[in-house]
């Protein structure tokens, strides 16, 4: 089971999801609907350098689309910023980010190896 927190960084309209631990798709649904239920920011960093992804399926990442597309109209002009420094988990998120433009996702997403680069995508603390 793995452990999903959520921090908010109110000065970059962002919100920070850290996934540590075997982390399921089922878990990643249910976390995605959370970040949207807390009144999802403009922008979101996904942080999956310490999750472990092998049961993660193909089949997950595009239910991760659907759902996530259900609640894109909440986050105009928003970003995420998907943080993998796995090989398997930056696969996955390629798989995702694929999935998500073919599906004429709106959200402009982003893969990065750090979570600081992921960070200073989003530009400085205002």
């Amino acid at each position: 089971m793995a452990e999903i927190t959520m921090e908010t960084i109110t000065e970059k309209a962002l919100m920070v999801i850290t996934v540590s631990g075997e982390v399921t798709g089922a878990e990643l649904v249910d976390a995605i609907k959370r970040f949207y239920s807390a009144g999802a920011p403009k922008n979101a960093l996904w942080d999956f350098s310490r999750a472990d992804v092998l049961t993660v399926s193909s089949d997950s990442i595009q239910r991760f689309v659907d759902v996530a597309s259900l609640y894109a109209k909440d986050r105009p002009g928003g970003r995420t910023a998907l943080v993998q420094t796995s090989e398997l988990g930056y696969g996955l998120s390629r798989m995702y980010e694929l999935t998500a433009e073919s599906a004429d996702y709106p959200i402009a997403l982003s893969i990065f190896r750090s979570r600081q680069e992921a960070l200073d995508s989003f530009g400085p603390v205002e």
